[in-house]
């Protein structure tokens, strides 16, 4: 039952996809939906290896990071929802 709310996403969120599949039929590089959707995994999968955490002081950040960058990445200096 709780996979039931998931599997409805997943399959409203590839309609658009494969919708995009039958426009390009005439193509001479047309391919199956199956396998386009086999290489969006692919390109979309996760790392394969250990994700390192980079650890820099805040005065390294600001030498690396532009003042907006740095104001809304490290500070979460961003504008209030629904205001622009």
């Amino acid at each position: 039952m709780m996979h039931r709310p998931f599997l409805f996403c997943l399959a409203i969120s590839l309609v658009p996809l494969t919708q995009l599949a039958c426009q390009s039929t005439d193509s001479p590089t047309h391919q199956d939906p199956v396998e386009q959707l086999e290489k969006l995994e692919e390109a979309v999968a996760p790392p394969s290896g250990p994700i390192t955490l980079v650890e820099r002081t805040d005065s390294e950040w600001k030498e690396r990071l532009s003042e907006m960058e740095y104001n809304v990445l490290r500070k979460h200096a961003t504008e209030r929802a629904f205001t622009g």
